[in-house]
């Protein structure tokens, strides 16, 4: 009997450890809530005429409901600097997030997010100083 009790109890934390890992692309059935500033990763797959494509769009949710992976940044101004086509890689710690994204002619840009009293903003960031971000950890997700 207890020996069945261990196996489950096994079984359900190997099950929540490859769930949590896959959090951080955006596939987890379950919000960790890792990521600062309220954001919180999601993976979608592509569909086209009802047959799924091999490819996954992966976008960060914030504000509760605002997709960040192809918007304009800033996201509030009507005049965007550049729009986001794909999210290669973040960086991200407790209260930090650092996020590399392609916009739509191909240029490789760095974003941060950013917290006021209105909500969370991205903004392109072009001095990064890497020492600030050396304890964060990376997540890949396009190459």
């Amino acid at each position: 009997m207890k020996l069945r009790y261990i196996i489950v109890l096994v079984i359900l934390f190997m099950v929540i450890g490859i769930d949590y890992q896959r959090y951080f692309y955006g596939k987890s059935i379950i919000n960790y809530r890792v990521l600062p500033y309220g954001i919180s990763p999601l993976c979608v797959k592509d569909f086209e005429k009802d047959k799924e494509r091999k490819s996954n769009h992966f976008f960060f949710v914030y504000n509760n409901s605002e997709f960040f992976g192809s918007c304009a940044v800033p996201t509030n101004t009507y005049h965007p600097k550049f729009i986001v086509t794909d999210i290669l890689e973040y960086y991200y710690s407790k209260n930090k997030l650092l996020i590399k994204c392609k916009d739509e002619d191909g240029l490789i840009r760095w974003v941060i997010p950013t917290y006021d009293k209105s909500g969370t903003y991205f903004h392109e960031i072009k001095n990064i100083h890497w020492s600030s971000f050396s304890t964060c950890k990376h997540i890949i997700i396009h190459r």
